[in-house]
């Protein structure tokens, strides 16, 4: 079986599964993201993972994502998997001369691509790139496309993409984009939310045997009280009683 037809049938066999639509769909529901920032995450997502060779038969996307590392086909498979389940077709390119893989989309301009890298971290989203001759170009296609358009979304990223260079410089695209960030300082206010009721559980906890302990003491002091005022009055009647029986005497 050719590394062309082994790599869709990962990509076919993991779609059929819906082996990532759990994890898409979660991450976009969780994080309230858009299909652009979906799409940055994703990409950003796989950039992030170990660049590691694989020997011995490439890897399926299931398991370059459950090894946490992989080479540039596995981690562009994997890419091209998870953006499956958002709808989107893909171009995997497999450069047999430079021993490299990567994916692809269309431009507007015929023969030129966008390409999408996995393993350079570096890199912006799209570059325009020209393929060469002798690399093999195998689609990978979605059984049912859930986005109205692909294009729009692709057009949106790169509008994106321009704008933050223009505004900030490439550097902005792999080190600091705007959804990593957010994402970050959302994660950051979790933990200091769920820090806060953690202490807020444990005050709570605290009040509750202290609560419990001044019940304790107050039905305690309420007894003691009880007890004060019947001998109160039990010396009030003797006291009664003898002035009684004095008077009497003197009678």
């Amino acid at each position: 079986m050719s590394l062309a037809v082994r790599y869709e049938t990962f990509y076919q066999l993991s779609l059929s599964r819906g082996t990532f639509a759990g994890l898409v769909e979660e991450a976009r529901q969780t994080l309230e993201l858009s299909d652009v920032d979906v799409f940055l995450v994703l990409v950003d997502l796989v950039r992030e993972l170990p660049y590691l060779q694989t020997f011995g038969g490439e890897q399926s996307p299931e398991s370059t994502l459950a090894l946490g590392r992989g080479d540039c086909s596995d981690k562009s498979l994997l890419l091209a998997t998870l953006l499956g389940e958002l709808g989107i077709e893909t171009l995997l390119v497999l450069d047999d001369v430079n021993e490299h893989a990567f994916l692809a989309f269309p431009a507007e301009e015929e023969g030129v691509h966008f390409v999408v890298e996995t393993t350079n971290p570096k890199a912006l989203i799209f570059e325009e790139q020209r393929l060469s001759e002798g690399q093999t170009v195998v689609p990978l296609s979605p059984n049912e496309t859930s986005l109205e358009s692909q294009y729009d979304l692709l057009n949106h990223v790169l509008r994106w993409q321009a704008e933050s260079v223009a505004d900030h410089g490439p550097w902005y695209i792999y080190s600091n984009c705007e959804i990593r960030q957010r994402l970050l300082h959302k994660a950051s206010l979790e933990a200091r939310r769920d820090s806060v009721m953690h202490q807020i559980e444990s005050v709570e906890q605290e009040i509750g045997v202290l609560q419990r302990q001044l019940d304790l003491w107050i039905e305690k002091h309420n007894a003691q009280v009880a007890a004060y005022n019947l001998l109160t009055e039990e010396i009030g009647d003797i006291i009664q009683s003898l002035n009684e029986w004095n008077e009497s005497s003197e009678d």
